[in-house]
């Protein structure tokens, strides 16, 4: 099987720094809640969305000033590749992309204390103050997060707020983790760690989308079967109705929306919940969130396929290029 390469990618700024691009993306714009604020007035609140893809990054322009790419306007989503130069009003940042070599791993560990390591195993792994937990915190909730096995490594469900790099990550989030993360649960610390990364084991970045994916509605709910890579097998979910909902409707949009492309708030509420003006983006949120625990529970990164833009407000199944979809009988 063809081994399928690792990318990590940077966006560096001019003073020489770098902002790592994670699998959730960043969001750039003049709102206090963005990634990377930028205060020039000519910026939008929010200006642009910038997630990985294969071999790189995908940036998305949302605000009504321009955003350019090497000096080009780009009308929408657009590819960018190690070396592009995003422009925006008073900034410019560098692509930087690298593929990580890889080599057989041994497993996933957290660093508690220099000299002392402790396996992430057997998954799925608690941390919290319960006495059930597999490290147990003092003065915690019991089960504060819980490491997931996923195809491209580790997922984690977040059930207490926690913090990750310093950065709050809000209870009811399913998010992944990188070696060189820092989680805080408490006043305890953990770095993850991992031997180098085996590509035909551990996908950490750099391959994201379904190559083949065909849904069905069934008498109770819906199957959802994907393929992630041309050269592996069909995986198969059966989802409950209201998350059978929204996977057709992000699959078969409304209006001139196309499968795999933003789906606005507005566009996809009404279209999950027909005629109940009273469903909201909480409602949104806490469907996709049980969505995406039943990708974990298959052993699916849930970002691999089903990409939130909380910050923009929309919502998309990741399709990779030329991705077929189907809907079965």
């Amino acid at each position: 099987m063809q081994k399928t390469p690792l990318f990590q990618a940077w966006l560096q700024m001019p003073d020489g720094s770098k902002l790592r691009v994670g699998r959730e993306g960043i969001t750039i714009g003049r709102r206090a809640d963005s990634h990377l604020i930028v205060t020039d007035p000519r910026t939008s609140l929010k200006h642009c969305h910038v997630s990985p893809v294969p071999g790189g990054l995908e940036i998305t322009p949302l605000g009504r000033n321009p955003t350019r790419v090497n000096s080009t306007i780009i009308p929408g989503r657009t590819q960018l590749l190690d070396g592009d130069v995003v422009e925006l009003p008073g900034i410019s940042l560098q692509v930087m992309v690298e593929e990580i070599q890889g080599s057989p791993v041994s497993g996933w560990r957290l660093v508690r204390q220099e000299g002392i390591e402790l396996s992430i195993r057997p998954l799925p792994f608690q941390i919290g103050g319960g006495k059930d937990d597999h490290i147990v915190v003092p003065d915690t909730p019991e089960c504060c997060i819980v490491f997931h096995g996923v195809d491209t490594g580790i997922a984690i469900e977040v059930r207490y707020d926690v913090k990750r790099n310093g950065k709050r990550i809000q209870a009811g989030t399913i998010t992944s983790t990188l070696p060189g993360d820092r989680w805080t649960i408490g006043e305890a610390h953990f770095h993850v760690t991992s031997d180098e990364f085996d590509p035909e084991q551990t996908q950490l970045i750099g391959f994201f989308g379904a190559t083949e994916v065909r849904f069905t509605f069934l008498v109770e709910g819906g199957r959802l079967d994907f393929r992630l890579n041309p050269n592996t097998a069909m995986r198969s979910i059966l989802l409950p109705e209201m998350r059978a909902r929204l996977i057709a409707t992000l699959l078969k949009p409304p209006g001139e929306y196309q499968a795999g492309e933003d789906i606005p708030d507005e566009v996809l509420i009404p279209s999950i919940w027909p005629g109940q003006k009273i469903r909201n983006r909480t409602d949104l949120n806490q469907l996709i969130h049980r969505t995406r625990k039943d990708l974990v529970k298959a052993g699916v990164d849930p970002h691999a396929v089903l990409e939130r833009v909380g910050r923009v407000g929309a919502t998309r199944f990741r399709l990779a290029a030329d991705a077929t979809v189907h809907f079965g009988d």
